[in-house]
């Protein structure tokens, strides 16, 4: 027995249900006893192509679910991304107010220590 992905399996070969004989490539036969009525999928089955079960509810059910599979990865990629640039603001954010309070503080003790030019240590004399 061939193993169809989800897509496969609904779109380019009929439901098991309709007991369609395997011949080659895409192609069934319908034989004698063939379970036509097992649902509107064994109707809508043709080997042309450009048809093949495309229709059929099997194959939209297969599309559906890889859709959602893609989308349960992307929003896994969202998440991550979403914590990471949180993570990066607010270090930012943290840096950014650090650095405000350091020019405050010292704006606050400009003129409270004495002025010296020239290197070296500064000697007050008494």
């Amino acid at each position: 027995m061939l193993l169809f992905a989800d897509l496969q399996s609904g779109c380019c070969k009929p439901p098991t249900a309709c007991n369609f004989t395997y011949v080659r490539g895409i192609e069934w036969s319908s034989e004698k006893g063939s379970n036509t009525t097992a649902g509107g999928d064994c109707k809508l089955w043709s080997n042309d192509t450009s048809t093949l079960c495309f229709d059929c509810d099997s194959c939209k059910a297969g599309v559906l679910q890889n859709v959602k599979d893609d989308w349960k990865q992307i929003a896994i990629i969202d998440a991550a991304l979403l914590v990471f640039l949180l993570l990066v603001f607010s270090i930012g954010y943290w840096a950014f107010h650090q650095s405000r309070d350091d020019d405050d503080e010292y704006e606050e003790n400009v003129g409270k220590y004495p002025r010296h030019s020239g290197g070296g240590f500064y000697v007050q004399k008494a």
